[in-house]
């Protein structure tokens, strides 16, 4: 994938995901191999709003002039398909939010352990989440830290801006917790600009994970390709993982759309597409704090484009869970289940 360096062009105007799709959709199911959903998806972006999926007719009563106005394919991968789910989510949690500040907490697994997750999607990545949140409320319940039940939502990402493979974990954290004995609530350090260690919070979220992949690579049940067993095993040991946390955010509507971007986010949106020469696409991004620096506008031919830009496990972009805690009283997420089938014994360390 080739870049332009300087600044951004200007954005085309009617370029979209469903006009490539549209354009270069057979190109793409000819030239790779996609799973069943991913069919799917590809299916839905092409026909959302075209003739194919019905609409409706829009007449001017006075001069008669008619525009058909087509139905979308509600597809929750489909950028065009975004807007109104993320407003009908955040109007439904704005009574979860708690008038406090929030830290923003990214928990990034090490890049030997990313084929793993790629292979074992679905136990990876509740196991992911089930780590983090556990290493929040474990830091969270010490008296020297908190002495609290925060309040805590946690998002999973499975890609960067470049539509690069990149598990990750983004949680927002109440800025202090209620102490259910004394019925009151405790603010966090130093006048609620300081949440937890990240290095604390690292070494818990690599044990948490350590603790359930070792008995199943143990007893057999998770074999690994041969030249994978020893960096996974650094990795789970002696590699340092990533977790930061961002200064709190200015208040309870900046969490709103903040969670609102996050849940309801497709790989690429419409608005990153800048210019389509009919030979290749270009689209903006950005440098993150953990991806390598790259330049300020990729260049993609359409069809690996598209294909990567297909989510690589639809069932599992993004997802949401609220763990026990002030924000959400009953845990909907069960983890249960994939523990078991990785042989963890569910112990903190």
């Amino acid at each position: 994938m080739a870049h332009e360096h300087g600044s951004m062009s200007r954005r085309e105007p009617g370029l979209s995901v469903g006009a490539l799709a549209r354009a270069h959709g057979e190109r793409v199911r000819a030239e790779h191999v996609l799973s069943p959903e991913q069919h799917q998806v590809l299916r839905a972006i092409e026909r959302c709003r075209t003739a194919a999926l019905g609409g409706h007719l829009h007449k001017c009563p006075g001069c008669d002039y008619e525009q058909p106005r087509y139905n979308s394919c509600r597809n929750r991968h489909c950028p065009g398909c975004q807007s109104l789910s993320q407003l009908r989510w955040l109007e439904a949690r704005r009574e979860r939010i708690l008038d406090v500040g929030y830290f923003h907490v990214v928990f990034t697994i090490p890049e030997p352990l990313r084929a793993l997750f790629a292979r074992e999607r679905r136990v990876m990545y509740g196991l992911l989440m089930e780590a983090a949140r556990r290493s929040l409320l474990t830091m969270a319940a010490d008296p020297k830290r908190l002495g609290a039940l925060p309040a805590i939502t946690l998002v999973l990402h499975t890609w960067t801006r470049e539509l690069l493979y990149h598990p990750h974990v983004h949680a927002v954290v109440s800025a202090g917790g209620y102490d259910l004995a004394a019925q009151r609530w405790i603010p966090v350090r130093r006048n609620g600009r300081y949440l937890f260690p990240v290095r604390a919070l690292a070494k818990l979220v690599r044990g948490a994970v350590r603790e359930a992949i070792l008995p199943a690579l143990d007893a057999g049940t998770l074999v690994l390709p041969p030249h994978e067993v020893e960096p996974v095993r650094r990795a789970l040991f002696e590699t340092r993982w990533h977790v930061y946390a961002k200064a709190p955010f200015a208040g309870a509507q900046q969490v709103f759309a903040y969670l609102g971007r996050y849940t309801h986010r497709v790989g690429i949106s419409n608005a990153r597409l800048m210019s389509y020469d009919g030979e290749a696409v270009t689209f903006a991004t950005k440098d993150g704090l953990t991806c390598p620096p790259r330049g300020g506008l990729p260049r993609s031919p359409p069809p690996p484009h598209l294909a990567q830009g297909l989510p690589q496990d639809p069932s599992r972009r993004p997802r949401l869970h609220q763990p026990r805690s002030l924000g959400n009283p009953r845990s909907r997420t069960d983890h249960s289940r994939q523990r078991l089938r990785l042989g963890t014994r569910g112990r903190d360390r």
